[in-house]
């Protein structure tokens, strides 16, 4: 079972052959054994392009780009047929009431670090990824407190 990257590698050039991988992504052989060594023993093992692309889309999802993060999962997917489909997002809290007060928590956590960002009139790059989290975490809440009204759910 491929349970880490280097393991897909290891596989890949097992099955493949590294000649035809070192073809591919136009590196030496022992740079694809590096790809496939285990990190945890091997003190040559080297980040593999799984490892790089996974950082790239940790980065545009900080960045607020999910949609491009999504773009590129769906280029991968598709030769096994594959769609990606979003994770429903539920009410925690069970109530309307309870989840419009995780709202405002939110919001007001986003408020405060936009006052805090925006003291100098300049929100840095740093700052903004900041901000983009807390809204993020607010369209959380958001989304949780629409399915609690969708369900009808309230504390009696």
């Amino acid at each position: 079972m491929i349970t880490r990257t280097h393991h897909f590698w290891s596989s890949a050039y097992a099955i493949i052959g590294k000649a035809i991988l070192a073809k591919i992504y136009k590196v030496s052989h022992r740079q694809i054994e590096r790809w496939g060594a285990d990190p945890d023993f091997c003190v040559s093992a080297a980040a593999n392009p799984i490892d790089r692309i996974r950082a790239v889309c940790v980065r545009l999802i900080e960045l607020g780009r999910r949609d491009v993060v999504e773009g590129g999962l769906l280029l991968l997917l598709n030769p096994l047929g594959y769609d990606l489909m979003r994770q429903e997002i539920c009410t925690d809290k069970g109530s309307i009431a309870l989840e419009l007060l995780d709202v405002a928590s939110e919001a007001g956590k986003l408020s405060n670090a936009y006052l805090t960002a925006n003291e100098d009139h300049n929100i840095s790059a740093d700052e903004q990824v900041a901000l983009r989290s807390l809204a993020d975490n607010l369209g959380v809440q958001v989304e949780q407190l629409k399915d609690a009204i969708q369900n009808g759910k309230e504390v009696c």
